[in-house]
């Protein structure tokens, strides 16, 4: 008889609070975790609990008096952070009794019950359990902030009609307002002569409310998200209500210097509306910026907002609407032209794809050629490998349901002298070379997956897996049918939660084509429609991987973010979800999502805090050949622990320098190694 398999290591909740679960409920806080409790609260330090639950590092971690002290004894001990989550997810800590005392109190229930619905919980708390991180090792690289955005805006309360105040030049709000730092993400990153070139994106937590459905308001310490309540809504639908127009900027590689060059409303009109400047691109003096536009009628997506700049001057040479396009991606510079993937419009968010090659000059710069249309998989991700340009896929998605017919990747044909031209943009010239259903052994799991980053590194193109937190797990629900049982619900989010995976291609193209797992699941739940359970099956490469597990042994790593090559090694940055569960925990709470009770998210509270504490920070791997397993070079958001990832890369291997740009959801947390807002670290090494 079919049964449904334990949660594997590798599947578990943390994504209840990632990034995609953004439309989502807030409910109220509930009981404190442990891994922030006072001093006396819980098991006290030294008492037997404490001896019973865990080793001589986690009774330390017990007692430091704050996360940044309990970071600290993680930092200086390797084996520290092993020990304290083989504790944190341990059974006794999931039953402390003090915990369970107060979670009665809050409902008004015995402590017998709490216990009771804690048993059930059991195989998902057993589910949330990781493996055992990694140490980083930068070979000496040093690791220098060089730019950080500023507060932007006083915030004093949910739904407060505009305009709000602005902070003073010190960042400080008059009495009753608190700071609040909009532009979380530089969307990406360009390099133009001795610049850095970035635009923002702000509130990505509504951004995901087209895909993901509606967003409930909600405040905490770190975080606020007004969502149908915020100054935007009414002009731009309840999912775009803390939406605020992009940021243009440009840094000095060499003195670190950070210039804006936003346009005014009257000289950039389009940018009102246009989600974040998610494309760039720089060739011959000029640097392109642009992204998706707000649809105010649908609160979709319609039309592509693109914005021009001299290099090297910083000067605003223009815009235009490209009302044929949704989206725009990283441009990538291959043998002297610049080439972009881009979202045809359509629908609500817009889908396929195509591939547009810039002809532009200063005095005209929104020239293009397409190289490719009618792609069916969104071009995600562009790179050449040998002489043809190769694109990692997105699929076509709906609020809450895949509807494409899943992540493909292609090949164009050989690059002649000049460039590929409007004679190649037939899609019968560009050939599917791997497709997601290649590797994912669940055809509805498969069908919302996306491809992340791809490059050609020292003779293998590798290629990446992207999977949004949750949005398989709500694609399964749409498909096989949504299960009324809670602990179920939880059930299905574990076995259809995936870490990002990583393979190699060699004879890209050909007959004798082959893709090595590098890093991923011999086996993965699938869904048996008839028995209505989850049973492993090995994926469809029928391959285990040669390196290690999906996430690169983090199984909070959902997806490989951005790639870059630098001083001979391969950089591979990841969003690690773990950053997002402490402040967005409660919203595993909505209806349209996991439904799940504040009792049920007090519960398991203590577990994803104490993983948080531990795991939290954008992680970033290095490889010195495709043979040669990844290296941790940072776990933890190069010092800041709500930065979740690094969202754009820019090389300068003549100045010996690497800028990582990194996202944050923060908001409101705008002091302190932790702020919020995005921010560009400068890397370097030897020359």
């Amino acid at each position: 008889m079919s049964h449904s398999p334990k949660p594997r290591r590798r599947h578990r909740i943390a994504a209840l609070t990632a990034l995609s679960l953004a439309a989502v409920t807030f409910a109220a806080t509930g009981a404190q975790s442990l891994a922030q409790a006072a001093p006396g609260s819980g098991p006290s330090a030294g008492s037997s609990a404490d001896a019973d639950q865990g080793g001589n590092a986690y009774g330390k971690w017990r007692q430091a008096k704050s996360p940044e002290a309990r970071a600290d004894i993680l930092i200086q001990d390797p084996n520290a952070e092993a020990e304290v989550l083989d504790t944190l997810t341990g059974p006794r800590i999931a039953t402390d009794s003090a915990n369970l005392r107060a979670i009665a109190n809050k409902y008004g229930l015995d402590v017998a019950d709490v216990r009771d619905r804690m048993q059930q919980l059991a195989p998902i708390v057993k589910g949330l359990k990781p493996g055992r991180p990694g140490v980083a090792n930068r070979n000496g690289m040093s690791i220098t902030k060089v730019a950080k955005a500023k507060p932007d805006e006083c915030f004093r309360e949910i739904g407060e009609p505009g305009p709000r105040p602005t902070p003073n030049a010190n960042g400080q709000c008059k009495a009753g307002y608190q700071p609040r730092t909009n532009h979380n993400y530089p969307f990406g990153a360009t390099r133009s002569g001795d610049y850095v070139y970035f635009g923002t994106w702000s509130s990505p937590m509504g951004g995901s409310g087209p895909i993901l459905g509606g967003v409930d308001p909600f405040q905490n310490k770190n975080f606020v998200y007004e969502g149908a309540r915020g100054l935007n809504a009414d002009s731009l639908g309840a999912s775009w209500g803390d939406y605020r127009p992009p940021m243009a900027y440009r840094i000095n590689a060499d003195t670190g210097k950070t210039e804006d060059l936003t346009p005014s409303a009257a000289e950039a009109p389009a940018l009102q509306r246009t989600v974040g400047l998610r494309g760039q691109g720089a060739l011959d003096d000029v640097v392109l910026l642009g992204g998706p536009m707000i649809n105010p009628d649908t609160g979709g997506l319609s039309g592509l907002g693109m914005f021009a700049f001299e290099g090297s001057t910083g000067k605003f040479l223009g815009e235009k609407v490209f009302p044929e396009y949704v989206n725009m991606r990283h441009g990538v510079e291959i043998q002297g032209d610049l080439y972009f993937g881009v979202r045809m419009s359509g629908g609500h968010t817009g889908a396929g794809g195509a591939v547009i090659k810039w002809t532009g000059s200063k005095a005209d710069p929104f020239k293009f050629e397409i190289v490719a249309q009618g792609l069916e998989s969104e071009p995600s991700y562009i790179t050449e490998h040998n002489d043809t340009i190769v694109t990692s896929g997105w699929t076509s998605s709906t609020p809450a349901m895949a509807v494409g017919n899943g992540a493909a990747i292609y090949q164009s044909p050989k690059i002649p002298k000049g460039g590929l031209t409007a004679k190649t943009n037939d899609p019968s010239n560009w050939k599917t070379i791997f497709t997601m259903d290649e590797y994912e052994p669940d055809p509805v799991i498969s069908r919302a997956m996306q491809f992340g980053d791809i490059a050609s590194f020292k003779g293998k193109l590798m290629i990446s897996t992207y999977m949004m937190p949750s949005y398989t797990t709500l694609n399964a629900f749409s498909y096989y049918g949504k299960p009324e049982s809670e602990i179920e619900r939880l059930s299905w989010f574990l076995n259809a939660d995936r870490a990002t995976s990583v393979m190699s291609l060699s004879n890209v193209g050909k007959k004798n084509q082959k893709v090595d797992l590098l890093y991923g699941d011999y086996k993965s739940p699938v869904f048996d429609e008839s028995s209505r359970t989850w049973n492993l099956e090995v994926n469809n490469l029928g391959q285990r991987p040669k390196m290690g597990p999906s996430g690169f042994g983090n199984p909070y790593n959902y997806y490989s973010w951005q790639w870059t090559k630098f001083q001979g090694k391969l950089y591979l940055g990841t969003m690690d979800g773990s950053t997002l569960m402490n402040d967005w925990i409660d919203a595993a709470t909505g209806t349209k999502q996991l439904n799940l009770s504040p009792l049920t998210i007090d519960l398991l509270r203590p577990v994803l805090s104490g993983i948080h504490h531990t795991l939290r920070g954008g992680d970033v791997y290095t490889m010195n050949t495709p043979k040669s397993r990844a290296v941790p070079f940072d776990l933890h958001g190069f010092g800041n622990r709500l930065s979740h990832g690094v969202r754009g890369w820019v090389p300068f291997e003549d100045k010996g320098k690497l800028f990582a740009g990194s996202a944050t959801f923060v908001n409101l947390l705008t002091t302190g190694p932790n702020a919020g807002g995005w921010e560009f670290n400068s890397i370097q090494g030897r020359r």
